[in-house]
């Protein structure tokens, strides 16, 4: 216990007000720091810790859910000669929500994004309830986190760091969770750290609400491995494929007229000068007159690329919201015209085109 002392220069300073501060926090348990993990995994594994659903707590999405998990590193122990098992890898904050400034904008995206990370770490959706309505499936879902965060599996995952942009020049080291797999420990003990999320790191993630989707994507990868994953069905990796080819100077005609991603791969690596392009250089094709803008009327058609299809799609405007400048579309190319896309910004569409 510190030497009792008579007088303290503090005492006049902390006053009542900051001696209450002492009494409420006295009896807390200590905080650590949260010490991220570097690029370059490959072949990591992790043992979950958590999963969860909660509410964010402060920010634009303030009281709305998101989805979240992490765990603790088993191996490797060490990478570039610093230790790291005990560390975390963490999943989201995934929002559960219509996210309009971001380019996953829709709940659909994003719950399409949970249910795939629940299903990689041996979750059956398949039997989730949508018949029984929204309150058995929201309780379905918090189960099965729960489930998880109880039995705690283990599961593979690598890190790697994004591609630097003007918006975003020192972008995160990003984490991809490949699975649950079965892990025996070679004799040597790792600490697994058995923790709740701390809030600071979802208000750090969330403070980055900003960046948007295609920042946080798999933009660092090989163009030759994305190419692969986007012709094998990964919407992401397509997403992400595009966005570089677009921001080489690549026009989205272009892309269209590709027979399949690798196409679209080579196109970027044989652009001259691309990655200058991608951060504002101009392209000769870029000097052309901009078009005028569209502005929209109910019951019109246009054409529109939602954001994981490759493919402009003729839709019809169901409503138009003049003061935030978007619309809500149905899609006429989908099966039985029932696709819907929400909150579609105006120089999103495309008028007359053929």
């Amino acid at each position: 216990m510190p030497k009792q002392v008579v007088q303290s220069a503090l005492a006049a300073k902390l006053g009542q007000a900051g001696a209450k501060a002492v009494e409420a926090h006295k009896d807390d348990e200590a905080r650590v720091g949260v010490a991220p993990l570097p690029a370059g995994i490959e072949g990591g594994v992790a043992q979950l810790t958590m999963c969860k659903f909660d509410v964010y707590k402060e920010g634009d999405l303030k009281g709305e859910f998101y989805f979240m998990a992490m765990g603790s590193v088993l191996k490797p122990r060490e990478i570039g000669g610093v230790g790291i098992a005990g560390l975390y890898t963490q999943l989201g904050p995934i929002p559960v929500c219509d996210t309009p400034k971001r380019t996953k904008k829709t709940v659909e995206e994003h719950v399409d994004e949970v249910l795939n990370h629940l299903r990689l770490l041996g979750v059956d959706t398949k039997e989730i309830p949508t018949e029984q309505g929204p309150a058995a499936v929201a309780a379905w879902l918090e189960n099965a986190a729960a489930a998880l965060q109880q039995s705690q599996p283990t599961f593979r995952f690598r890190t790697w760091i994004g591609t630097a942009t003007p918006q975003f020049p020192t972008p995160r080291v990003q984490h991809s969770w490949l699975g649950a797999c079965e892990y025996e420990a070679d004799g040597t003990e790792v600490p697994v750290v058995q923790d709740t999320t701390p809030e600071a790191v979802v208000e750090d993630e969330q403070a980055d609400d900003s960046r948007t989707e295609e920042d946080q994507g798999d933009a660092g990868e090989d163009l030759n491995a994305l190419a692969e994953k986007a012709d094998g069905g990964d919407r992401d990796a397509a997403e992400a494929l595009q966005d570089m080819a677009l921001k080489a100077g690549i026009k989205q005609k272009q892309i269209d007229a590709t027979k399949d991603w690798a196409e679209v791969a080579a196109m970027v690596q044989e652009t001259p000068g691309g990655s200058e392009e991608a951060a504002g250089g101009e392209t000769a094709e870029e000097e052309e007159a901009e078009p005028e803008p569209v502005v929209p009327s109910k019951g019109s058609v246009y054409k529109f690329k939602a954001p994981k299809a490759k493919k402009l799609s003729e839709c019809e405007v169901l409503q138009v919201m003049a003061k935030a400048q978007t619309v809500n579309l149905r899609d006429l190319d989908s099966p039985g015209k029932k696709t819907v896309y929400k909150d579609v910004p105006w120089d999103k569409l495309i008028a007359n085109a053929e």
